[in-house]
């Protein structure tokens, strides 16, 4: 989908984790949305992102042979590929003249952001940085927080994706402000809800597909999912999907062994959204989400939401509305208010027709219109003396 730009194109550097995380997913889609409206966009990871890349978006990976993935909340860069990386970046940016450098992911990005702003290049290239997730909400010494802190108030512009997680950034760095909140999308053409007839949703309902894709982090709680769905199963015949990969996905799988073939595992899938409008309830169990993207993404596709009332859910999941939102960590909660719905039809396609509603809501076109403000409001960026201490570490 091509959306016409504000007069003038811009050349912007997106800089990203390769993860399977909402970060990463929000990067890649703001570097399409603004290219298909006649920027030029770079695309800089450490590795291949795991689903395909915008051909209108010029991707450059610091390891190009390389399929890991990066887990940000976990993983400490050690110093030589931080430093390799920073130079990678560095490189792209003098070549390609970029005037915008956006990091999604403060850690380790935002002290890379910050020391390219106190440079010379810092005069004609202005640092944006976004914060997602556990960047803001893991728990660090003021040790490890006060470096990023001080990385964080050399961007010309913070932005962050739900309210909530504003005000939480605020609060965890001592911002003089919250940073702005632009929420996240999902493209016009990206996701489609199934077709389906009120007899043909009904029959479905007989034996409801409940969904789970995540990266199987322990703050996505997914231990939590296996408690829910054998209440559910303990009232009526359901399936359940999982999709994804991650550290926790063998204690799930354990825990779900009794469930049998009730439990289908896909693993890794380029693209969801296949899946997505052939289930009946997306469950989530976090313990934290700045906004929760895969929540979006099921309305989108016409998928209810199960999730806790935590962080930026509530921004997104309209409760009883686009989905029904239960008490943080009470699995009986959860199975109960799923039971209340996969058991109601009427209300059930209700829903459906709500969840769909509520995700125009967050649009492509004003959402990238609004990024394409806060570049153009930017003033020039001077660089300004700043040590270089080790970035912040998050475990």
């Amino acid at each position: 989908m091509t959306i016409p730009a504000c007069d003038g194109s811009m050349r912007i550097a997106m800089v990203c984790h390769s993860t399977l995380g909402g970060s990463a997913r929000s990067a890649a889609r703001l570097a399409a949305g603004l290219a298909h409206r006649g920027h030029a966009v770079h695309l800089i990871s450490r590795a291949a992102l795991p689903w395909p890349v915008d051909d209108a978006v010029s991707h450059h990976r610091l390891d190009t042979g390389s399929m890991a993935l990066d887990d940000p909340s976990s993983t400490r860069w050690p110093d030589a590929l931080f430093d390799r990386f920073e130079a990678f970046m560095r490189q792209i940016i003098e070549q390609e003249a970029v005037e915008i450098m956006h990091f999604h992911y403060a850690v380790p990005f935002a002290q890379m952001g910050a020391r390219l702003a106190a440079s010379a290049m810092g005069d004609r290239t202005s640092v944006v940085g976004t914060l997602h997730g556990t960047d803001v909400t893991k728990s660090t010494s003021a040790s490890a927080r006060d470096p990023l802190r001080a990385a964080l108030r050399q961007a010309a512009a913070l932005t962050t994706v739900s309210h909530a997680h504003a005000r939480h950034a605020r609060s965890q760095f001592g911002l003089a402000a919250e940073p702005r909140v632009i929420h996240n999308f999902v493209g016009a053409d990206e996701h489609r809800p199934a077709s389906l007839t009120r007899a043909r949703h009904r029959d479905r309902l007989s034996r409801p597909r409940l969904i789970h894709v995540s990266n199987f982090r322990a703050v996505k709680s997914p231990v939590s999912l296996a408690g829910i769905f054998a209440r559910v199963r303990e009232s009526m015949d359901a399936e359940l999907w999982l999709v994804g990969d991650g550290p926790e996905l063998p204690r799930v799988r354990a825990a779900l062994e009794p469930s049998g073939d009730h439990v289908r595992v896909f693993g890794m899938r380029r693209d969801v959204t296949p899946l997505l409008a052939e289930t009946d309830l997306m469950v989530l169990t976090s313990l934290q989400e700045s906004f929760g993207l895969v929540a979006l993404e099921a309305m989108a596709c016409g998928v209810p939401v199960l999730a806790p009332w935590v962080g930026g859910i509530p921004e997104v999941v309209t409760d009883g509305v686009a989905g029904l939102l239960f008490r943080p960590g009470d699995e009986i909660d959860g199975a109960a208010r799923a039971l209340e719905l996969l058991s109601d039809p009427e209300r059930h396609w209700a829903m459906r027709e709500g969840a769909l509603a509520r995700a125009r809501d967050f649009s492509e076109a004003r959402v990238v219109a609004e990024y394409e403000r806060l570049y153009r409001s930017l003033p020039p960026r001077r660089g300004s003396s700043m040590p270089h201490p080790d970035y912040a570490a998050t475990s």
